[in-house]
């Protein structure tokens, strides 16, 4: 099995390319509430909910948990050029405006088939999917992208994506890797609940020299994002931070 990185792991541990610049290329100077991943375990019943940017993590850890052969109930939909033409082989209903790429889905899936795919377009697609197994595991996705998660209020909950899983403990450390590199070591075997929450701060956007020719909108989107992302992890009542500077 491929382990992915997450882009936000990513981002924590240093990493700086084409699929992060892609993710930040609609931030301007300013500060930003970034997305939010809320952990609960009650014995081996496991609820993910996360906010658009944790989509694909809860969707990939889901199918990591399921056998290779598996089946999977699949529906909605995935953005991006190479996975749409990808999906409409699978008679997906394939939409088209300018640039935009959009594949509507709702058909049977092999896990481990649909994993691969999460694995080796995570950065150039969205995967807006929810999953059903016959054994009770389950993702519930909405398919129209949140764009108001920088402006949420506190009060608001977590809705966009929510996975239910029955899993061992043992397993969660995967989850981990991805969703707390940071903060790994800070959250306890026996834990019930954890929040993390991510705020970015883009301090200057890094103009490239050969920058001639470029209008507004191309000069913008080959602009680099220099900043820091500010974290917070509640787990169990405990607080803990951490900031990581990035350009990216």
């Amino acid at each position: 099995m491929v382990i992915i990185m997450h882009w936000l792991a990513r981002l924590v541990n240093g990493v700086s390319d084409e699929g992060l610049h892609r993710k930040f290329v609609k931030y301007s100077v300013g500060v930003f509430d970034g997305p939010r991943l809320e952990v609960t375990v009650k014995g081996r019943n496991v609820t993910l909910k996360g906010d658009f940017g944790y989509e694909d993590l809860i969707g990939w850890f889901a199918l990591s948990l399921m056998d290779e052969d598996e089946e999977c109930d699949v529906s909605g939909i995935v953005l991006g050029k190479p996975c749409a033409e990808l999906f409409r082989d699978y008679c997906g209903k394939l939409e088209t405006k300018g640039d935009s790429y959009k594949v509507k889905v709702n058909f049977s899936f092999r896990a481990g088939e649909l994993r691969r795919i999460y694995e080796k377009h995570i950065d150039e697609c969205t995967f807006l999917l929810s999953i059903k197994a016959v054994r009770g595991l389950s993702v519930k996705c909405k398919t129209k992208l949140d764009w108001t998660v920088n402006v949420r209020g506190e009060e608001e909950g977590i809705k966009f994506c929510v996975g239910k899983i029955v899993v061992e403990r043992e397993a969660l450390r995967r989850l981990f890797e991805q969703a707390v590199p940071d903060f790994i070591n800070l959250v306890p075997q026996d834990f019930k609940s954890m929040l993390i929450t991510n705020e970015f701060v883009v301090e200057e956007l890094v103009v490239p020299e050969d920058k001639e020719g470029l209008t507004a909108r191309e000069l913008r989107l080959v602009s680099r994002r220099r900043g820091k992302v500010r974290r917070t992890l509640n787990v169990d009542g405990e607080t803990f931070h951490n900031e990581v500077s990035f350009i990216v």
